[in-house]
């Protein structure tokens, strides 16, 4: 029989995903110089397919991480980022598997998990980008992007975002724009700030939007606005590298191994620069930071939902007072919770999720 006629039942196909390069976040030793010190964004050098050089802001070191392995690292304070896409998830460390692994919903020990698909400037104009990188982080750094409100001080990264850049360029040009359409710079907040309760607390130094608090000019808004290429690559790649990042961030079975293994494609990149003639840049945006509403729910789907509130609330009460509770959840008083409808008590489960997290990093 010649190979091209031999078939196999489809559950035996292996699905393969590409290995990208990862964008993490170091919080920072407080000692050491440079962004080991201080914290900031790391680039694993062994993850890119091609040199690193020298570039204005980015330093090449060491990074040393809790299990004693030592990765060598492009690292900088500093990024400007354009996100094609990004998902939110929640994860569990899993004894078995030897790694977090992704849940569903709320488990204890869950912590949020932000990746995106992301352009950085820096590299891109250094000629080193020619594809989309992965920005991975979790826990507290995660929230400090997320966070709708204050945390520890400073608006989540995406919505001042949002509000800044994506609102007022849609007041001008009467159209919404992609999140790709301009690059948001990330920047350290510069102090590290301790989180946690009792014996289990931790220095982090956290992320922050390095734009704002007025909104931005016509002016402005074009020295941040990503060049041609980038926008026509990241419109006809968003379709794929969404269906790329709802794979990995899919929920597994506890001890159970994804279907899909990652392997290194660094040579399918896509080259921006021999991208085909540029179509006229489109005015309707594909990605934005508002949450959407969420679908009707059931008596079940309310039920279960204030389970995990109560289960959280439980929590809650041994960190917070009832008073600074029910002002956080803006309730008149905790009780009320449980009469609360489906929409208004998966904002309270939010929230609450943000808080308790918050001092369990």
């Amino acid at each position: 029989m010649s190979w091209k006629d031999r078939r196999a039942p489809e559950e035996q196909i292996v699905q393969f995903l590409p290995s990208y390069p990862l964008v993490q976040w170091i919080h920072g030793d407080g000692a050491s110089p440079g962004v080991i010190g201080s914290g900031g964004f790391a680039i694993p050098k062994s993850r890119v397919p091609r040199d690193i050089p020298d570039i204005p802001g980015i330093e090449h070191t060491a990074w040393t991480h809790g299990d004693g392995s030592t990765d060598e690292i492009a690292a900088a304070p500093t990024l400007h980022f354009a996100f094609i896409v990004f998902a939110r998830g929640l994860e569990v460390w899993d004894d078995a598997l030897g790694r977090p692994r992704a849940v569903a919903t709320y488990e204890d020990d869950a912590r949020t998990r932000l990746r995106a698909f992301v352009w950085i400037k820096e590299f891109w104009e250094a000629g080193v980008q020619k594809e989309p990188w992965m920005l991975t982080v979790k826990g507290s750094v995660a929230l400090a992007f997320l966070s709708r409100g204050e945390y520890y001080g400073y608006p989540g990264v995406f919505p001042e975002f949002q509000r800044v850049v994506l609102r007022e360029a849609e007041r001008i040009a009467g159209a919404p724009f992609p999140t790709y359409a301009f690059w948001c710079p990330v920047t350290v907040r510069g102090e590290r700030q301790q989180v946690g309760k009792g014996t289990n607390r931790s220095w982090v130094t956290l992320p922050k939007l390095a734009l704002g608090p007025e909104v931005l000019s016509e002016k402005e808004l074009e020295a941040i606005a990503t060049p041609d290429e980038i926008f026509s690559a990241s419109q006809e790649m968003y379709p794929s590298l969404k269906e790329d990042l709802e794979a990995i961030m899919a929920p597994q079975d506890e001890g159970t191994e994804t279907r899909y293994v990652p392997f290194d494609e660094m040579d399918k990149a896509v080259e921006v620069s021999q991208q085909p003639a540029l179509a006229p840049r489109p005015t309707l945006g594909t990605e934005d930071f508002e949450e959407e509403e969420p679908a009707a729910a059931g008596d079940a789907d309310r039920e279960e939902l204030l389970t995990q509130v109560e289960n959280l609330l439980r929590e809650a009460k041994e960190i917070f007072l009832p008073q600074v509770l029910t002002k956080m959840l803006g309730v008149d008083n905790l009780d009320d919770i449980a009469l609360l409808e489906y929409d208004r008590l998966l904002k309270v489960y939010e929230t609450l999720h943000d808080l308790v997290q918050t001092v369990y990093e």
